[in-house]
């Protein structure tokens, strides 16, 4: 993989804030800087994860990802090129690991 396709951000999210659901053409892998990560793959069971957790979601995977919902969370994303597609906000359920997967 050329450098150039790499992207690194630091983004914050504040307590129950979250991502729709969405897909990255080339992959994304998520790091827990700071607080708690919820995150979830279309078609598996939401997760939790604490500082220092990883997550990989392979390309053209749908998921979302966000904060708990009794603290912020500072994760680090790395994108490995290619477009976002976004799709429908994240349900109560999904977030609260109750909804069904599709």
């Amino acid at each position: 993989m050329d450098s150039k396709d790499l992207t690194i951000a630091r983004r914050k999210f504040e307590a129950s804030a979250r991502t729709y659901w969405h897909r990255h053409e080339k992959g994304q892998l998520l790091m827990v800087e700071q607080g708690r990560m919820r995150t979830q793959k279309r078609g598996s069971s939401m997760q939790e994860l604490a500082v220092g957790g990883t997550d990989y979601t392979p390309p053209n995977i749908a998921h979302w990802h966000g904060a708990a919902p009794d603290q912020p969370l500072v994760q680090i994303n790395a994108g490995f090129g290619g477009a976002a597609k976004w799709f429908e906000e994240v349900t109560a359920d999904d977030y609260g690991g109750k909804g069904k997967t599709r």
